[in-house]
């Protein structure tokens, strides 16, 4: 191109630039535009930031959190910061050191709260992650590095009351005061006669987004119902010297107040239909079968297992990089972070991560230990149970969850328990198949007693 052609080549503007680093100048027209001229901002946070995502920042008015974690960060760290921009802005070379990855963990820690140090880091060590290239012991702390900021975040929680919001919502809250003085047993909880609820439990990495589609089902299925969402981690202390699943493990304050939200609605219902997705959700249910007895056992009209449950004979260790990095994805995507282009970079990282951590280690967080299992069958309530499942199922296989249907067979032999077969990755199988999904669903409602007919108060 001759030096005269410039103008074939003209300089993006603000509204047409999408991958570049901004101007500070540009960043400003942005503003403008918004009317939020008036809204403080960080720029070197700022300039690498997608059009989309400055606009929502300046109509939102800005985060209220962003110039006090700047400050702190600053003070406390003020090179770390710098390494953490420039990689989080595809600048740096040079990956992140070891204990640049625990200063960023110790800055969360202090800051746990904060959403857009979180996403900061996140981008981050993505970018320095990508720069490890085939050194396994950095891929590996870079792996555990971005689990640990992606999925210790605090559990989310959402309380639909649907047309009887009045009633179930007042309901609810005089529950929650009742569980926060340690009422027991919950028969003393309050409960709206007639009223259904469904207690619906996400997967691991699962956000309020990705349950959005199943709340809308439930919604579309039974107007009248009430929805309880519980997505993200469950975070639990192990007793000095043993494991969570023995006696004497404690909740994290983040897990106690989403469980002790969700459950003060549930108790508000007079029936409930519980909602597993994946092994997580089955843990968490195990969780609460042990914490709360038979006041929730007795209210459960129906179970649906959806890619749900497998124990450690099914999900081994070995299966562990490839579930770990789906997980670690799907909570990227729900921090609004793009994975790598390349999926095979997460596995990669997670199979470096793998050989330095023991196998029990693995197999821990992947499907709770037979004893577990064996208890839960035990006190299951009887109320009949959908398993849906995938032969593409990877994470939690269909061998797996028809072994789990067996249990409960042999269990509970006079309960009715059904598998049903669709088509779809790891809780995928309702947007791949929602005719099948919902024809299942509406099958177990109807052998439950609460056919369309007869769900409406």
């Amino acid at each position: 191109m001759h030096a005269n052609d410039s103008t074939h080549n003209p300089t993006p503007t603000a509204s047409s630039r999408h991958t570049m680093v901004f101007s500070r100048e540009e960043v400003e027209e942005i503003a403008t535009e918004c009317f939020a001229t008036d809204v403080r901002y960080k720029y070197e946070t700022v300039k690498s930031w997608s059009e989309e995502r400055l606009r929502d920042f300046f109509e939102s008015g800005g985060d209220a959190h962003a110039e006090v974690w700047h400050a702190t960060f600053e003070k406390n760290a003020e090179q770390l910061l710098a390494r953490v921009e420039a990689h989080a802005s595809g600048v740096a070379a040079e990956p992140l050191a070891s204990d640049e990855l625990d200063g960023c963990l110790a800055e969360l820690g202090r800051q746990e709260q904060c959403l857009p140090l979180r996403r900061l880091l996140l981008e981050a060590m993505l970018q320095s992650l990508a720069a490890t290239g085939s050194h396994d012991g950095s891929a590996a702390r870079h792996f555990a590095a971005l689990f640990a900021v992606a999925c210790s975040s605090s559990p989310e929680t959402r309380l639909a009351f649907g047309p009887f919001e009045d009633v179930l919502a007042g309901l609810a809250g005089r529950n929650r005061a009742l569980m926060q003085q340690g009422a027991q047993p919950r028969c003393q909880t309050h409960s709206f006669a007639g009223s259904v609820g469904v207690l619906l439990i996400g997967f691991g990495g699962s956000s309020l987004g990705s349950m959005a589609a199943y709340e809308k089902l439930y919604a579309s299925l039974r107007p009248a119902w009430a929805v309880f969402t519980h997505a993200g981690p469950l975070l639990v202390r192990a007793a000095a010297g043993g494991d969570i699943w023995g006696e004497g493990t404690t909740e994290e304050p983040p897990s106690a107040a989403a469980l002790d939200a969700v459950l003060s609605g549930a108790y508000a219902c007079e029936r409930l239909i519980v909602h597993l997705q994946s092994n997580q959700a089955h843990i968490i249910w195990c969780h609460l079968l042990r914490r709360e007895g038979a006041g929730l056992a007795a209210r459960v009209a129906a179970m649906v297992y959806d890619c749900s449950a497998a124990s450690g004979a099914h999900v081994t260790a070995q299966m562990w990089p490839s579930i770990a990095a789906k997980t670690l994805g799907a909570a990227l995507r729900a921090y609004d972070v793009a994975p790598p282009a390349s999926a095979a970079l997460l596995v990669e990282a997670a199979t470096a991560h793998a050989r330095q951590t023991p196998e029990r280690e693995c197999e821990r967080v992947l499907a709770a230990p037979d004893a577990t299992f064996e208890y839960q069958v035990r006190h299951d309530p009887p109320s009949p149970a959908l398993l849906l499942s995938s032969s593409e199922d990877t994470v939690v296989p269909l061998a797996g969850v028809r072994h789990f249907a067996d249990m409960l067979r042999r269990a509970q032999p006079k309960r009715s328990v059904r598998l049903v077969e669709l088509a779809g990755a790891h809780v995928q199988l309702l947007a791949r198949e929602p005719s099948g999904y919902r024809a299942a669903l509406e099958a177990l409602l109807s052998e439950a007693g609460l056919a369309s007919s007869q769900a409406q108060r």
